[in-house]
């Protein structure tokens, strides 16, 4: 089963309530509508501040949201690149992108899952 974590970072100035609607109203739909044939589950996690392990102060986290995207096929990560590579709906993620995201921080990664019996 292929699972892809997306690391999302807001823009600078924008708040996390800014940009968890932003995401949820917007983004969200238009991978629901370009990808969603492609995905078993879409979860969005939302992750508004951290706990620091060594002093325990509440900081901000590297990351604001982690999506989970696992597909139904196998080689569904490679058909959503395929897909998001049309000039039209590449241009229609990258537009709305810009509106809530810093698009140098976000990290696409792949999972290699571990279950521990418990």
């Amino acid at each position: 089963m292929d699972i892809v974590f997306v690391l999302l970072k807001r823009k600078p100035g924008m708040t996390f309530d800014d940009f968890r609607n932003h995401y949820e109203s917007s983004h969200a739909k238009l991978g629901e509508k370009y990808f969603g044939h492609l995905f078993k589950s879409y979860r969005r996690n939302y992750i508004p501040e951290g706990k620091r392990f060594s002093d325990g102060e509440i900081i901000e986290n590297a990351y604001d949201c982690l999506t989970e995207l696992v597909f139904r096929e196998p080689g569904g990560y490679q058909e959503l690149r395929r897909i998001a590579a049309s000039p039209e709906i590449q241009s229609v993620l990258k537009a709305d992108e810009e509106l809530f995201l810093d698009r140098t921080s976000c990290v696409n990664a792949w999972s290699h899952v571990i279950a521990s019996d418990v």
